[in-house]
């Protein structure tokens, strides 16, 4: 009998460490997440109060207000976060910098492109300019949302931010990216006026977007909403991992991936190829060779007698969002594929032989990844994942995010 409950004991303690460590694929970067764990709610409350009677160890998010110790400040702060009535929210961001944010938040100005699709999803309404590039990078979203609608900055990376038109705007957040500020994006912005940084398209990383995702959503005050997108992300990553978990590693099918020109790409650690990895491929750049150019964000360039001599199972081409998406028909995708493909040596491919060439939007290794995900899976083990549709769950997405019906084409040919 002993033994039967010991038995049990152990199950539970490691159903829960499994329940626990899927909850914590991530840390929320904000003081007030006491815990370390991928949200703020009661338990970051117990959490502190645990560490004013030395029953914990004090984390550096346990300092809620950030003022260098841990006392019932803290524990009010972190209410106040809960309950949506915070008057400051502080929070490192994608620039690895603390920032304090004047709450609430109402009016954003999106200054860079990257973080433009989830602000659309959560905050849409509080959105009063816009960067050109962002616009340009995002089109279906942008205008099925109203948002082109919305004031223009102009384009910070060809040197047009109208810095005049952002602060006339009288925003209370500038969101930007990394990189940008590293460029000086946020030299010229008063600093009465928040500036951060989130590279939601930087790192392709799921968890790492979940992340943003969930800061993004106490930035505006919409964590349920927040919470409600990353539960759907999971619902269908977790699927694909449980399915790709059955595989023989040493047997999978190998991949090319091809970005904005021909025989650039990447390997699997940035942009496409990481948001392609894990879909139950390898990818044929991967220990090759090449090297990165790190002068073009890590882009790796390739011989084409090389790609020859290494014959990929599959080849996905990306296609700029401007082309693929709500306009695109059968007749533009056939046409371009064709282009595509008419290649020296290309005909002895056998990816092109049997089909296996595959154009893709450039949103699917994106912000909608995990939708991209289950395309590229579902291409290279359809068998494994017949049950998955893949333009059903993007249709699913507009529609319970966005509520609108999804048209036109975004990959081809489309999976069967």
């Amino acid at each position: 009998m002993k033994l039967r409950y010991v038995l049990l004991a152990l199950i539970l303690c490691f159903s829960f460490a499994v329940v626990h460590a899927e909850s914590n694929d991530f840390v929320l970067n904000l003081y007030g997440n006491a815990n370390l764990d991928g949200t703020i709610d009661n338990q970051d409350i117990e959490y502190v109060k645990a560490v004013l009677e030395g029953k914990e160890t004090p984390t550096k998010f346990s300092d809620a207000n950030n003022d260098g110790k841990v006392d019932e400040n803290d524990v009010t702060q972190i209410e106040q976060i809960i309950d949506g009535k915070e008057k400051i929210l502080i929070l490192i961001d994608s620039a690895n910098r603390t920032v304090a944010l004047k709450t609430p938040i109402e009016r954003v100005v999106i200054a860079r492109k990257g973080a433009e699709e989830f602000t659309i999803l959560m905050a849409k309404d509080k959105i009063v300019g816009i960067g050109d590039d962002a616009k340009q990078s995002n089109p279906g979203i942008v205008q099925k949302t109203g948002v082109d609608k919305i004031q223009g900055v102009g384009n910070f990376n060809s040197g047009s931010l109208d810095y005049e038109t952002i602060i006339s705007l009288k925003p209370d957040l500038v969101i930007a990216t990394s990189p940008a500020l590293k460029k000086g994006l946020a030299d010229k912005i008063p600093e009465n006026i928040s500036v951060v940084a989130l590279d939601s398209e930087v790192d392709i990383d799921l968890a790492s977007q979940d992340e943003i995702i969930k800061k993004l959503g106490y930035i505006v005050n919409e964590p349920k909403k927040a919470e409600e997108i990353i539960n759907w992300r999971d619902k269908y990553t977790n699927i694909l991992s449980n399915g790709i978990s059955k595989l023989d590693q040493d047997t999978l099918p190998t991949y090319y991936v091809e970005t904005y020109d021909k025989y650039v790409t990447y390997f699997s650690d940035q942009y496409d190829s990481k948001a392609i990895s894990g879909c139950g491929g390898r990818n044929v750049i991967d220990g090759s060779k090449f090297s990165k150019n790190e002068l073009k964000d890590g882009e790796v360039t390739i011989d084409p007698e090389w790609l020859i001599d290494q014959d990929p199972d599959y080849i996905f081409i990306r296609e700029d969002t401007n082309a693929a998406g709500f306009n695109w028909t059968e007749e533009d995708a056939k046409k371009r594929l064709e282009t595509l493909i008419d290649r020296p040596g290309w005909e002895n491919l056998k990816a092109v032989k049997n089909g296996h060439v595959y154009l893709y939007s450039k949103c699917f290794v994106r912000s909608r990844s995990e939708i991209g995900k289950v395309y590229f899976a579902k291409w290279m083990h359809p068998d494994l994942f017949k049950d998955l549709n893949p333009d059903a769950i993007h249709e699913e997405y507009w529609k319970e995010f966005l509520d609108v019906d999804l048209k036109g084409l975004w990959v081809y040919p489309e999976p069967k």
